[in-house]
């Protein structure tokens, strides 16, 4: 009897230390596990020196090309809170250059807030105009990927899943 559960206790233990070994389960809910991308650049102001802007894009579920955002807009030389956004956003195909992009819909819901995003293929966000059409403009309006937020060690770079989804 005793030695059965010994084998019982021993078995226990195996088993759980197979599960600890595995490293923490993300929860589906997890934002932090679902980040699409974070991204950060200057974009123009027109009374400031800038907007410094950081986008954080985050899947309702791997692989929905759709979720929620949040943003954060600091006026440049202004002594002013950072302004921060949330909401959803989707995916849509095609720019008036190129049919085939993946452009970022942010508010899709709400036409007065909607903003327009072309996923390049170096991985940055340009900013496009309402009709989805490339802005000429003599600064640059794209939002770079930051390296923090490119997923783990050795991950396949979103954009690069994208563009693979494409072909």
């Amino acid at each position: 009897m005793v030695v059965l559960i010994m084998r019982l206790v021993a078995g226990t233990v195996t088993i759980l230390a197979v599960l600890a070994s595995c490293g923490p389960t993300a929860h589906p809910k997890s934002a932090r596990s679902l980040v699409l991308g974070e991204f950060e650049g200057v974009l123009p102001c027109a009374d400031c020196a800038g907007l410094d802007t950081k986008l954080s894009l985050v899947e309702s579920k791997p692989g929905a090309g759709a979720g929620t955002y949040i943003m954060s807009e600091d006026y440049i030389g202004k002594s002013s809170k950072p302004f921060e956004s949330s909401g959803t956003w989707n995916t849509v195909e095609g720019t008036s250059r190129d049919p085939l992009a993946t452009v970022y819909v942010l508010d899709p819901d709400m036409p007065r807030k909607t903003s327009y995003y072309a996923l390049r293929g170096d991985g940055s966000l340009q900013l496009l105009d309402r009709e989805r059409n490339e802005i000429d403009a003599p600064f640059d309006l794209s939002l770079k990927p930051r390296p923090v937020g490119l997923g783990k060690t050795g991950e396949t770079p979103f954009w690069n899943r994208v563009a693979a989804r494409r072909k």
